[in-house]
This record gives structure tokens, sequence and C-alpha cells, in this order.
């Protein structure tokens, strides 16, 4: 191999991080997102839920203690907030989860991919 071609990168290390910083910044981002729209359906969903003493709609929380894995919950430790819900036998449905989730879902899509669209900018 008496000829041949050299190629040297340079900056390729600060590309690296750069990368690296930017997934870090995106995906606290999108966790970001996600507790902002939890909280808007934690919102709606007290203005939807049906109210006799007030402790069914005082009860519904976001529990963001799994942020990390990019899941949140929201609901309720009332017992009863099921059946409110969904209907028993005897008792007909009354959503007040499930609508707000609804109303409120495709304002979080619209919010992650407006987030993920920054990191298609990069191409």
């Amino acid at each position: 191999m008496a000829d041949g071609i050299t190629v040297r990168l340079e900056g390729v290390e600060d590309l690296i991080r750069k990368v690296r910083s930017y997934q870090v910044i995106t995906k606290e981002a999108i966790r970001i997102a996600l507790v902002r729209g939890a909280l808007k359906v934690e919102l709606a969903a007290k203005e939807m839920c049906p109210v006799d003493t007030g402790r069914l709609r005082g009860s519904i929380t976001t529990d963001k203690r799994y942020i990390q894995k990019f899941l949140v919950r929201i609901g309720t430790n009332v017992d009863y907030g099921i059946y409110v819900e969904l209907g028993t036998k005897k008792m007909d449905a009354r959503p007040y989860l499930f609508p707000a989730f609804f109303m409120i879902e495709g304002e979080i899509i619209k919010d992650i991919k407006k987030i993920l669209g920054k990191v298609e900018g990069l191409r």
C-alpha cells in the first residue's frame, strides 16, 4: 500500500459531547412536558368530577415519582373513584379522568413532537 488516503476528523469529541448534552436536555424537556400535561389533566379531571362531599375531587393528584422513567400517574386514592368513573350495576358511570385525559392528550403529544422536532433539526 504505497499510496493511501489519510483522513483526519477534527472536533469529533466535541460533537459527541454536544450530542450527549442535547440528549440530556431533550429528555428533561420531555419530562417537563409530561408533568405539565399531567397537571392540566388533573385540573380538568377536578373540574369534571361529580361532587357530593368534595372528597373525590380533592383526592385527585398527579404522582411524579416515576418521571425518570417517563411515567406520570393521575388518579385518586379514594376507593369509590373507580366506580364513579366506570359505573356499577346499580349506578351509571360519571367519567371524569378519561375525558380529562382525552381532552388534553393532543396538547401533550403536540408539545412532545415540538421537542422531538428540534432533535430532527440537527440533521
